[in-house]
C-alpha cells in the first residue's frame, strides 16, 4: 500500500534488493522541476528556521534564473551548476555558495528527487593558504594616536569605525548601517538595527561596549 501511494511499480522484494546494492528504486512519479524542488527544499525547515528558508528561497531564485525554473532535476548536470557558479570570482564566495547547493542536492538524493551523486560533481574553487594576520596592541595604539593627532570630520569618522571594529566586533556592512541614534553612550550600549543576515530574518542585536571603546566613542561623537 505504501509502494502504491508513492507511485512506485517495484515489488517490496525489488525494493529490498535495490536498497542492498546500493541503488535506488524506480519511482514512476515524473522527476520535480528545478523550482518545485527548491520550493520542497525550502518548506523541510520549520517556520521559525527563516534564516534557512531565505536562504533555501535564494538559492532557487538563483539556479532557477540562471537555468530555468522547469528543468528537470533529472535534467540537471554538474557541469550546469558549476556554470552558474562562474559568477564568483573569489574562492570564498564560490565555495560558500557550492557548499550550500551541495547541501540540497544531497538532501535531494535523501529524497529520490535528484541522482545522489550530483552533489559530488559540484567543484569548489582551489583556495591558497594564507597566514592569519593579527594587529598587536601596540599597533593598533599608533593607528588610534595618528588618527587622534589629525583632528576633524573625516578622522573623527574614520575613529568611529576602528573604535568599533578594534573594541566591539562589530562588522563594517553594520556599521555603514547605523545611526548615532542607535548608540547609548551612557549606557555603553549599541543597538544593530540592520545586523549581517538580515535579509534572511536576523533579528536586531545588542552589542555591550567596553569602557574603552565608550570613551573612544564620546571622543569621537
Amino acid at each position: 500500500a505504501l509502494l502504491d501511494a508513492a507511485r512506485c511499480d517495484t515489488t517490496l522484494t525489488e525494493l529490498a534488493l535495490e536498497w542492498k546494492r546500493g541503488g535506488k528504486a524506480r519511482a514512476s512519479a515524473p522527476s520535480p522541476t528545478l523550482r518545485a524542488f527548491f520550493d520542497r527544499y525550502a518548506a523541510r525547515f520549520a517556520p521559525e528556521q527563516t534564516c534557512s528558508r531565505a536562504l533555501a528561497r535564494s538559492l532557487g531564485n538563483l539556479l532557477c534564473g540562471a537555468l530555468g525554473p522547469d528543468l528537470p532535476m533529472e535534467a540537471l548536470r554538474a557541469e550546469d551548476v558549476a556554470g552558474v557558479l562562474e559568477r564568483y570570482r573569489t574562492p570564498q564566495s564560490r565555495n560558500g555558495m557550492a557548499d550550500r547547493i551541495r547541501s540540497a542536492l544531497r538532501w535531494g538524493g535523501r529524497e529520490g528527487l535528484c541522482d545522489p551523486r550530483l552533489a559530488d560533481g559540484v567543484p569548489r574553487m582551489p583556495e591558497t593558504f594564507r597566514e592569519p594576520r593579527f594587529f598587536l596592541p601596540d599597533r593598533v595604539e599608533r593607528i588610534f594616536r595618528a588618527v587622534e593627532a589629525h583632528p576633524g570630520e573625516t578622522a573623527c569618522a574614520a575613529g568611529v569605525v576602528l573604535t568599533l571594529g578594534f573594541f566591539a566586533g562589530v562588522r563594517s556592512v553594520e556599521i555603514a548601517r547605523a545611526s548615532w541614534e542607535d548608540l547609548d553612550l551612557p549606557g555603553a550600549v549599541l543597538r544593530i538595527p540592520r545586523p549581517k543576515g538580515w535579509t534572511c530574518g536576523m533579528r536586531p542585536r545588542l552589542v555591550e561596549l567596553e569602557r574603552n571603546a565608550a570613551a573612544w566613542l564620546g571622543r569621537w561623537r
